[in-house]
């Protein structure tokens, strides 16, 4: 949640700005995106929901695509919104696209980890007031081209990054006696141009990378086209995590042999992406040149040529058919199915798919592996079949994220840990059983499987993060196993509540909400967009923070009369909610954005009290709905009195004494539910 002095910051900047009204339209790939113009198919990025302050939504490392399809229609990517990733204190790194032309105001204000920008965009975009203010004192620009100078004061350091040209003809190094030797094609580096970069990356090898105690830039020379050698200099060389075991940068550019040691080799836990690279200068004249690099003794050095640029060379990971993928387990691909042998655990962060020129539709894991590492299998469109082994353990954050046709997966009795994110995104996923042995469900889980509608929850389950099925907007059931001494879905309710504190953490469109619940926890029905109505029962005392956040088909609720406070942005984008009863006689606490998004058009039936607070979101404010019974209510809506609940009313001694005597003469009509 963003914090207070934050909000009093940005609302005073943003008064100087002008008015902010966003709201997104729909999310793509983790970012929200919002409709500038139908006739351009332009979007700009933006916020979540309607309230910049409602969630830290971004974090980490955030690259915005050119463009974004939704519902079949491909998007240009123009601008970033104003406030769109304000407050985001944990967003580390952000690459704008070759689209953008413009960046909002206080687009990034706040985000004080942000120390990294690249820029693509061929023409500066225009820059909204503030727009990187209280970022990172330490954050660097990196741009293609372009007047920058505007930006320049909001960060540490500016630099021209180069643009690559990506390609396929990939070669390999040949071995020359003891030397790996590569040579590249001719490249095409533009006129006028001195800087050209190499990047040799660790992993090369069929073999297990750890068993090479080198990763090493050897002998490095450029050719002209006409094949003559091209004296060169040398900016220097940076790894992600280097060590000099010999030599010198300055050797290097004499012509002779320096070896480096990546730090995480001593450790044994170096991984596909570290990687050396070094930034060279040629002459002027030159426009083109073929690059040979001889390792000594080493085959773990030579990388394959992929890329291009008009300012660099790209030598990066080969594409393949098998490889390592932990240490000692291993992955092979033929005819459509990717297979995972070997024993223990896969890496966490090493994406597969990064290797492989097309994608797979079946996933066989083996009997020996108790790991699938984080973002093993992410975002592979085609797969649809996966075969888990009765060794699996865990299954890591992101690992099958955007498995869009995955329609069914059974998890193994082995299972104990499925990490946050595993399954997020699997649009296609319609029924999950969460095995007996699973002791811990990470927050946001299956987060977005739209076609979800039945849920089992295994008696072993002790943790279960937030929100963990929110956005599964078709979900119906929800069983948890009776014998769970930690959760449980007590009365029949497609609930997960927590046994102990008797809070509903999650719930779907078919919840009933139990009478023995007392607080509805964090965005417990966020993204139930089929839930069209819903009592809160009597024993009900709060909200935690966005309960039915984007529940947009929610046309009614009924709220009890031992509710005391209503959490934040609880009904926030409900914008169908046109009825919202309340027994209260004394309002519950609200916040600002309670009620954010709701319909225009809504009505508050309230039991009288001070709901001042309350009524500038709705259209009218009626004191005309209560009790009459244990279990029944009134209301009184367009001269219709309606009785509803079960058993018996109260008995009243004459007319005068009835709840709605006040409201005679506007009733025409009455009519008592069954």
């Amino acid at each position: 949640m963003k914090k207070s002095y934050f909000k009093q910051m940005l609302a005073a900047i943003l008064l100087l700005c002008g008015n902010v009204v966003n709201a997104h339209d729909f999310e793509a790939g983790g970012i929200y995106y919002k409709f500038l113009s139908a006739t351009d198919n332009a979007v700009e990025v933006t916020f979540k929901g309607d309230s910049f302050f409602s969630y830290d939504e971004y974090a980490g490392v955030v690259t915005i695509p050119s463009t974004v399809i939704n519902n079949g229609t491909t998007y240009n990517v123009v601008s970033v919104g104003a406030t769109a990733f304000s407050g985001c204190i944990s967003l580390t790194e952000v690459t704008l696209p070759a689209s953008l032309t413009s960046v909002g105001d206080a687009a990034f204000y706040g985000c004080s980890a942000l120390t990294v920008v690249n820029s693509y965009a061929t023409t500066t975009p225009a820059l909204g007031s503030n727009a990187f203010s209280s970022i990172s004192s330490q954050a660097v620009l990196k741009y293609l081209e372009g007047d920058y100078s505007a930006w320049t004061a909001s960060f540490a350091e500016c630099t021209f990054m180069p643009k690559y040209y990506y390609r396929t003809d990939g070669l390999p190094g040949v071995v020359v006696g003891n030397n790996h030797v590569w040579e590249s094609p001719l490249i095409n580096v533009g006129a006028g141009n001195s800087g050209v970069r190499i990047t040799v990356f660790a992993t090369n090898s069929p073999d297990s990378f750890n068993d090479y105690p080198l990763v090493a830039l050897g002998e490095l020379e450029f050719y002209d086209a006409d094949g003559n050698k091209i004296n060169y200099t040398a900016d220097g060389v940076t790894t992600n995590s280097l060590e000099s075991s010999e030599g010198s940068i300055e050797a290097l550019c004499d012509g002779n042999y320096s070896t480096f040691y990546h730090s995480k080799w001593r450790n044994g836990s170096l991984s596909p992406t570290d990687y050396v690279y070094i930034d060279v200068q040629l002459p002027q004249d030159v426009t083109s040149v073929s690059v040979k690099i001889v390792g000594r003794n080493t085959q773990r050095l030579v990388p394959t040529f992929i890329g291009v640029t008009e300012y660099g060379v790209y030598c990066a990971r080969p594409e393949s058919t098998s490889g390592k993928c932990g240490d000692n387990a291993t992955w092979a691909f033929a005819d459509g199915t990717l297979t995972i042998s070997g024993t223990g655990a896969m890496y966490d962060d090493y994406v597969i798919g990064d290797y492989l020129s097309e994608e797979y539709n079946t996933i066989v894991v083996e009997e020996g592996i108790t790991h699938i590492g984080a973002g093993a299998f992410k975002g592979n469109a085609s797969l649809t079949r996966v075969e888990l082994p009765e060794t699996l353990l865990s299954i890591g954050y992101d690992a099958f994220y955007n498995s869009d046709n995955l329609a069914s997966i059974e998890l193994p009795a082995s299972l104990t840990s499925i990490g946050y994110t595993a399954f997020a995104n699997c649009d296609n996923l319609t029924q999950i059983i969460i095995p007996e042995g699973v002791t811990d469900l990470g927050a946001y889980a299956f987060e977005y499987c739209y076609n979800l509608t039945n849920v089992v929850i295994g008696k072993s389950v002790a943790s279960i993060g937030n929100c963990p099925f929110r956005y599964c907007q078709k979900l119906a059931s929800i069983v948890v196993d009776a014998e769970n001494p930690y959760y449980d879905s007590r009365d029949n309710s497609n609930a997960i509540i927590r046994t102990e504190t008797n809070t509903l953490i999650q719930g779907c469109k078919a919840t009933i909400i139990p009478a023995s619940v007392t607080t509805l926890g964090r965005a417990a029905f966020e993204g139930a967009r089929e839930l069209t109505s819903i009592e809160v029962p009597e024993g009900v005392t709060s909200f935690d923070y966005a309960v039915f956040w984007s529940c947009t088909a929610l046309k009614s609720i009924k709220l009890p009369s031992t509710l005391v406070n209503l959490g934040e942005s609880a009904f926030n984008n409900c914008w169908s909610l046109t009825m919202v009863t309340s027994l209260a006689t004394t309002a519950p606490a609200i916040y600002e954005n309670t009620f954010s998004g709701i319909s225009s058009e809504a009505v508050l039936y309230h039991c009288g009290g001070d709901y001042s607070a309350w009524s500038r979101y709705f259209a009218s404010s009626i004191a005309n709905a209560g009790s009459c019974g244990d279990n029944v209510t009134w209301a009184l809506r367009d001269s219709t009195l309606t009785i509803s609940g079960t058993g018996a009313m109260y008995d009243y001694d004459n007319s005068k004494s009835v709840p709605w005597n006040g409201f005679r003469n506007e009733i025409a009509r009455v009519v008592i539910e069954d």
